[in-house]
């Protein structure tokens, strides 16, 4: 375990020189940060014997000495992490659970009146940080003075990056089925400018010569014009950047909302440097959307927050009981319900396998106690759930309407016990596991009964009750998580053009929206292969006229088990995975890496470009699912969403096929 964080992560150190360096090249589980092109940070994935992971091998001394500063600081970030030393201090934390406005504020209401942001131009082009979703490049940037006093020691230096690294491994594991991984340019830039305090610009005082140093121009401009320029060199889907100073600063932290950049004091006021961790964790949340809960900030229970314009529920002024711990209100490394949807985590669809009907709030009722049914799916928020993971393997289950969870009705252990909505308490009844049962569907049980999620009497009618049951595998215990598919270069999901429910219609990438013609299901069939169902029409993703040539578009068709109508899921390690055809052993492709609203789904070879990575994180694949002809072995199989290394596998060993 790395600091106070309940996973395991590993060190990976790619040596060119070395043999074997092209398989360590290939995650082995999913990768949370990355340090150029040698130092990788990994959750592995678990051994199905069970074995504990093996140690990593030391580094030797002639490749330490050719890492790059990024490279060594990210090495040396996570030595330390693994330490006693660090361990030691994250159980003594100052200030734990205190909200942030306790005395010392990390407000960032401040912002739009300070001179250097007042009237800041939106940098152009497409917005660098709209929501925490798979590959983020995060320019760690250390400001230093003239005087030891404006400078920053090694020890300093590696702590900064470490507790970076800390806190964005909470992000990144937060919600598994985000796909969540970080990719680092660390610089430390000397800069000839003297502290004044009486200076009206702050931040510009040292922002602008240091972003001239860095080759950008000197003002805040430069420092967007720096953000696109990283997110272009490492070909990720977001970038942001956060500078770390000795300097004198307005507040000891502060973002902006929705990005490019974030600001920090190393000292971090009254939090100390043991604490920089959810200060940065914090201020990434405002960099994708997610606004201040906290009193002292001026929050209400109102706004339209984050990627689905979601209100500040949470805010301690107005929220019951002043809310619940959240990142966003106070130190703790926990979320609330709806942090989660201001990141613009995907909501998923809760499919009955035996009448294929969804999980529904009743009514679409915001209200505490309102039922849990089954209806036909028509793509509203109150068919729309998020799995947030809370350790241990085990999951809230967040209705995006109401931001409240499922819950058993008055915790009862009882077989026959109603499944209802109400605001998140914590309670084991609240708590659910959701486990693969290896036909392509999962079981989902109540941790404080240990029994399952069930409709009852299996029926198939509209409105049927949910319910907990002892588990007898029946079809209506089994249900299916379905939810968007995007695309990693993009963010833009899979959606059959239209909502069009004819034979032939196109499947195009186009901005997520929550229709039912952007919800799939993958049904697994025998051998492991996959059909790809979607949800409005009941019709699979289909490559046309079972071509086999490059460019081959993609539709949807009436099932008829043709292999075009197969595909293989494989992950890639970073969140993403490849999606094949069975017939030709051509990937899915966004043609010409196009990010315009209708480019054309099609088949082409895999080259592993961003355009043929898709974030599918509610598919449950067995281990030993097909590769596509002639592919090398990728990563681990996916899961509901991807487990950690401490959880179990969601995955199935059964390879019975599936419906189809």
């Amino acid at each position: 375990m790395a600091g106070d964080l309940p996973l395991e992560e590993r060190l990976v150190v790619v040596d060119a020189d070395q043999p074997g360096a092209a398989a360590a090249a290939v995650p082995t589980g999913r990768v949370l940060h990355e340090y150029g092109d040698r130092i990788r940070v990994e959750t592995p994935s678990p051994d199905p014997s069970g074995a504990p992971a093996a140690p990593p091998a030391e580094v030797p001394a002639e490749l330490l000495a050719q890492l790059s500063e990024t490279e060594a600081l990210g090495l040396r970030a996570l030595q330390l992490r693994l330490s006693d030393e660090y361990a030691s201090a994250k159980a003594q934390r100052p200030r734990q659970g205190e909200p942030w406005d306790m005395d010392y504020s990390c407000t960032d209401e401040g912002e739009a009146a300070a001179p250097e942001d007042a009237g800041a131009p939106v940098p152009p082009g497409a917005p660098t940080s709209a929501y925490l979703e798979g590959r983020v490049a995060v320019g760690v940037i250390m400001v230093e003075g003239p005087s030891a006093d404006l400078q920053f020691s090694a020890a300093e230096r590696a702590k900064v990056v470490a507790e970076v690294q800390n806190g964005l491994s909470y992000l990144a594991t937060a919600n598994p089925a985000a796909g969540v991984s970080f990719v680092y340019d660390v610089r430390v830039v000397r800069v000839g400018v003297s502290a004044d305090p009486a200076d009206p610009d702050l931040e510009g005082r040292w922002r602008n010569p240091a972003m001239a140093a860095l080759g950008f121009a000197a003002d805040f401009g430069g420092v967007g014009a720096y953000v696109r320029d990283l997110r272009t060199r490492v070909n990720s889907r977001w970038a942001y950047c956060a500078f770390f100073v000795k300097y004198p600063v307005r507040h000891f932290a502060y973002a902006s909302i929705g990005g490019p950049r974030v600001v920090m004091h190393y000292d971090n006021d009254g939090w100390g440097p043991d604490n920089i961790d959810r200060v940065f964790a914090h201020e990434t949340g405002h960099v994708f959307g997610c606004p201040d809960e906290y009193a002292g900030s001026g929050c209400d229970c109102g706004g339209s927050w984050g990627r689905f314009g979601k209100p500040n529920l949470n805010c301690e002024r107005c929220a019951p009981g002043g809310g619940i711990p959240c990142l966003m209100k106070g130190n703790d490394f926990t979320m609330c319900p709806v942090t989660p949807a201001h990141l613009g985590w995907m909501p998923s669809r809760i499919v009955a396998k035996h009448s294929v009907k969804v999980a529904d709030v009743n009514g679409a009722s915001a209200a505490n106690g309102a039922l849990l049914i089954q209806w036909p799916y028509h793509g509203g928020e109150n068919q729309a759930f998020r799995a947030d993971h809370l350790g241990d393997g085990w999951y809230r289950l967040v209705a995006l309407h109401s931001t409240k969870v499922l819950d058993v009705e008055g915790a009862s252990t009882a077989n026959g016990a109603r499944l209802l909505q109400w605001p998140w308490h914590g309670g084991n009844n609240q708590q659910f596991r959701i486990e693969g049962v290896g036909d392509g569907y999962a079981r989902i049980t109540a941790r404080h009964s240990g029994r399952a999620l069930d409709v009852t009497g299996s029926s198939t009618a509209n409105g049927a009750q949910l319910i907990q049951w002892d588990y007898h595998g029946g079809d209506n215990q089994r249900w299916l998580l379905t939810s968007p598919v995007p695309a990693a270069h993009s963010g833009q999901v899979l959606d059959v053009s239209g909502g069009s429910t004819t034979r032939g219609a196109l499947v195009v990438a186009w901005p997520y929206h929550g229709g039912a013609n952007q919800a799939f299901r993958f049904e697994r069939l025998a051998g492991g292969w996959y059909r790809i169902v979607a949800q409005h029409s009941g019709l699979v993703l289909d490559v046309e006229g079972s071509s086999t040539a490059n460019g081959a578009r993609l539709l949807q068709w009436p099932w008829h088990g043709g292999p075009n109508q197969q595909f293989a899921v494989n992950a890639l390690g970073d969140g993403n995975v490849r999606i094949t055809a069975r017939h030709s052993g051509r990937a899915l492709d966004v043609a010409g890496a196009s990010q315009g609203n209708g480019a054309q789904i099609l088949q082409w070879d895999w080259h592993g470009g961003p355009n043929q990575r898709w974030l599918v994180p509610q598919v449950v694949t067995v281990a030993g699912a097909p590769e596509p002809p002639g592919a090398e072995a990728e990563a681990g199989p996916v899961g509901i969403p991807q487990p950690r290394a401490d959880e179990e596998t969601l995955t199935g060993a059964d390879a019975a096929g599936g419906r189809g």
